[in-house]
């Protein structure tokens, strides 16, 4: 989420890394004296470019331009990614407003299931909601997402069903 840090999280981050360089120099020191084993050599030797490339894949990360929970329901249709849109963007406005319940509730499986087979009435979706308090507090909102086009299926249709229900003809 894109809170900013809190203090403990400092203190924590400032433990971490007091930790960290005792442990990278015990770590030097174990390779510098295992530098003439073999296998150790030839890990240590390709060490510098492994970095490099970890470096360039760091400095070529972009963030991406929308939850990747859209990419995933890009084949149940634009209604589906409509909703996955709008559901993403709930989560990460209520998980910035310190809505743990929100980021634990809206999983991507949740999102995905109800995107799949939409709550056709609003106590479907509330039995869909196992969490009561995060239940009474944004039923409203998930329901305004899923009301429009409350009745339609999101289904595909298989080709094959045609042939098992209209094979009638044959002996």
């Amino acid at each position: 989420m894109l809170r900013p840090l809190r203090d403990t999280q400092f203190s924590y981050a400032s433990r971490d890394a007091a930790l960290l360089l005792p442990i990278l120099r015990t770590l030097a020191e174990e390779a510098e004296t295992r530098r003439d084993d073999p296998a150790v050599a030839s890990r240590l030797a390709a060490l510098p470019g492994e970095l490099r490339h970890l470096m360039k894949r760091v400095r070529a990360y972009r963030p991406p331009v929308h939850d990747p929970i859209v990419d995933k329901a890009r084949h149940l249709g634009e209604l589906a990614m409509a909703r996955a849109k709008q559901l993403s963007a709930y989560r990460w406005a209520w998980g910035n407003e310190g809505d743990v319940a929100a980021v634990m509730e809206l999983g991507n499986r949740w999102i995905l299931a109800r995107i799949a087979h939409p709550p056709a009435t609003r106590e479907a979706l509330e039995r869909a909601i196992p969490n009561p308090r995060f239940r009474r507090k944004r039923l409203d909102a998930l329901w305004e997402v899923f009301q429009e086009g409350a009745h339609e299926t999101q289904g595909t249709e298989d080709p094959a069903d045609d042939l098992i229900w209209n094979n009638s003809e044959r002996p």
